[in-house]
């Protein structure tokens, strides 16, 4: 009884290491085509507790971005605000619609 019940284990074993070997294998030729085996980037967040002075700054570098002749999404993306997001402070902080400033 004992055999038959470390048949199935080695092969689950065994199809492990041959899937794990498959993965490394992609993980390297991505690594090569592309320069790296990370697929997956991560986004750094904004804290949820800014206070307006923060959201203000944030809103204001966004502007001035915006003033020099950037666009509104290349704009929120450099300071890392979502475009959304940057609309939502404007509007909690009483400061209605961009207007380019001369």
């Amino acid at each position: 009884m004992s055999n038959s019940t470390r048949s199935p284990i080695s092969g689950f074993m065994q199809w492990a290491e041959r899937r794990l070997a498959e993965e490394v294998e992609r993980n390297e030729q991505m690594a090569k085509q592309v320069g790296t085996a990370q697929w997956l980037v991560i986004h750094e967040r904004l804290p949820y507790n800014l206070s307006d002075a923060q959201r203000l700054d944030l809103v204001k570098e966004v502007d001035k971005l915006r003033d020099e002749g950037m666009g509104n999404i290349a704009s929120c993306k450099k300071v890392g605000l979502h475009v959304t997001t940057y609309c939502k402070f404007r509007k909690k902080l009483g400061m209605g619609n961009y207007k380019k400033t001369i």
